[in-house]
């Protein structure tokens, strides 16, 4: 195995396996196996549940790779796994004649290409997830959207980008969205009803693989779409939904009621939502709201659970100084602001100073914010 690079596509390939994570993905899996060209070093990564899909994943891959490229894969590079190791992977590879180059056991460094991706990655995904804010469980698709913008930039050792050098064409960075910011996906026309909205709610989630969209998180349907229509508001985070839960039994229509979670608030009716919304500078979605019974006496007792599905709609964390004094959580930013003043003064931030003459001086201004934990609960507000 020496260091000599390849002169065209699928003349080696970079195999690792990594994993288990510590949180199963949304589609349920717990590794990802990644697989790097040599020569052009575009990546391609499969979230997989279990070491044992390692072997079909690589022949949907090395099937699709060769008909796209009309080219043979003639030979592969992994590390001593029982996972590329093993009696089914060594008669196909012998089959169709591709070498199997195996690193020795304790030298990560002899599939470096791949070991060095794989922690790459993972600091992608982390720095996505953190920043975006979304539960761990989608770190599949931070992983997928990571290796598709990661393939579509040149990196230190070329003027090229890993996918023209791999395709023969240069690729479009004109639709790359933010990862984990807000967004809207259109309804189609032909499914859309009168009273519909337009568009549904969810969280921008990257790239669609079979098709020519995006990937999508619907909030309040939780399942994951896939669509060409998406508007998205890249300054927004999907964290400023704040969660509105009907949970009231359905006895009679008056008896439905949504509440404010964390707050004593109860809003009977659309109208209460609406001016609710109006009064906190709050955006709302009304499609996310069912009050068809409202204040009409049902004919019976309902058998529906007491805690009914979460509807949401946006909270718009305050911009300046008078918007959080005039929230209804004024208290909680002035004790945020309190306390992020009296740490300056622990640390000394600042010294006094007199004003200088003919000196303008800078105005300053509070930025807002609100943590969540993994569950959506606030954990700090700063």
């Amino acid at each position: 195995m020496g260091a000599v690079r390849s002169k065209r596509p699928l003349e080696l390939l970079h195999m690792d396996l990594c994993g288990p994570m510590p949180t199963e993905s949304q589609g349920g899996n717990k590794y990802f196996l990644s697989i790097i060209d040599d020569y052009s070093r575009k990546v391609t990564v499969f979230p997989i549940r279990n070491k044992s899909d390692v072997f079909h994943t690589f022949i949907r891959f090395q099937k699709r790779a060769e008909r796209i490229l009309s080219r043979k894969v003639i030979a592969v590079r992994t590390d001593g796994g029982l996972e590329f190791c093993n009696k089914d992977m060594d008669n196909f590879l012998t089959e169709l004649g591709i070498k199997h180059e195996v690193t020795n056991s304790y030298t990560p460094e002899m599939n470096g290409v791949a070991e060095r991706f794989n922690l790459t990655a993972l600091d992608g995904i982390k720095t996505l997830l953190k920043s975006s804010e979304v539960p761990h469980k989608f770190w599949g698709e931070a992983l997928l959207c990571f290796t598709y913008a990661w393939n579509r930039i040149c990196h230190k050792d070329s003027n090229k980008t890993p996918f023209e050098k791999y395709s023969g064409r240069k690729p479009s960075v004109l639709h790359l969205k933010p990862f984990g910011c807000l967004a809207y996906a259109g309804v189609p026309k032909q499914i859309r009803k009168k009273f519909d909205m337009r568009a549904k709610m969810g969280i921008m989630m990257g790239y669609a693989q079979r098709t020519k969209g995006y990937r999508i998180w619907l909030i309040n349907e939780n399942k994951l779409v896939e669509t060409i229509n998406l508007e998205v508001d890249s300054l927004m985070k999907w964290t400023i939904i704040k969660w509105i839960r009907n949970i009231g039994r359905k006895v009679t229509g008056s008896n439905v009621y949504y509440s404010i979670e964390g707050e004593a608030t109860r809003l009977k009716s659309f109208n209460e939502i609406e001016r609710y919304c109006k009064r906190h500078n709050i955006e709302y979605d009304p499609s996310l709201f069912n009050f068809r019974k409202d204040n009409t006496e049902s004919q019976g007792s309902s058998d529906l659970s007491e805690q009914q599905e979460a509807f949401m709609v946006e909270v718009t964390i305050p911009n300046c100084y008078k918007q959080a004094i005039r929230s209804r959580d004024a208290s909680k930013w002035h004790d945020a602001m309190d306390k992020e003043i009296n740490v300056m003064k622990e640390r000394k931030v600042w010294d006094l100073v007199d004003h200088p003459d003919n000196i303008k001086i800078l105005e300053n201004r509070w930025v807002y914010t609100i943590k969540y934990d993994e569950n959506n609960k606030i954990v700090r507000i700063l």
